[in-house]
């Protein structure tokens, strides 16, 4: 069995940047720059059998859509414990996500009730401490946009530090 999940991914050295300009004297444990990612769909568990044809499905979906888009990051929030940079929903990236739920969902692999909640793309930067306070974090994140040229299907194992270490399995190129 395997974690999967389709996301985006900021590239490294931009990712590097803004986890060094938020860490300066923050207490808080920050996320390592390859994890650095907006979510699509997390799908969860699948079969190792399986991975080729959620890998053909993703193929399937990103040839209806196929071009390069902005990643927009709007501002700083926490939730579940975890200080988030939101994302402007663009409507690209919307119309990417539903249609790849619906594809998933009439397959067969999304079958949990988690999975119809409303989408809100985000990039999880890392776990504040308790001392930590969102008004510390004075960074302007619109410098930090990006522009996406490719999906990835990705693989979730448990990592170090309560991290996850994510493989990508598959790139899908915007064009």
């Amino acid at each position: 069995m395997a974690r999967l999940f389709f996301s985006l991914h900021m590239p490294e050295k931009l990712g590097e940047r803004l986890l060094q300009e938020i860490g300066q004297g923050l207490p808080i444990a920050l996320y390592p720059k390859e994890n650095l990612h907006v979510t699509i769909k997390f799908i969860g568990e699948v079969a190792d059998a399986a991975i080729g044809a959620v890998s053909e499905l993703g193929a399937d979906v990103i040839l209806t859509y196929h071009q390069p888009f902005e990643c927009v990051p709007t501002h700083f929030y926490l939730a579940e414990e975890r200080l988030r940079l939101a994302i402007l929903p663009a409507p690209e990236l919307l119309l990417f996500q539903k249609k790849l739920t619906e594809e998933l969902r009439l397959k067969e692999f999304l079958k949990t009730e988690s999975e119809v909640e409303a989408y809100a793309p985000h990039i999880t930067l890392g776990r504040p401490e308790t001392a930590f306070k969102l008004s510390d974090v004075m960074l302007d994140p619109t410098p930090y946009a990006f522009a996406v040229k490719e999906i990835g299907l990705y693989r979730s194992d448990p990592g170090p530090n309560r991290f996850g270490v994510y493989t990508l399995l598959k790139s899908f190129p915007l064009r």
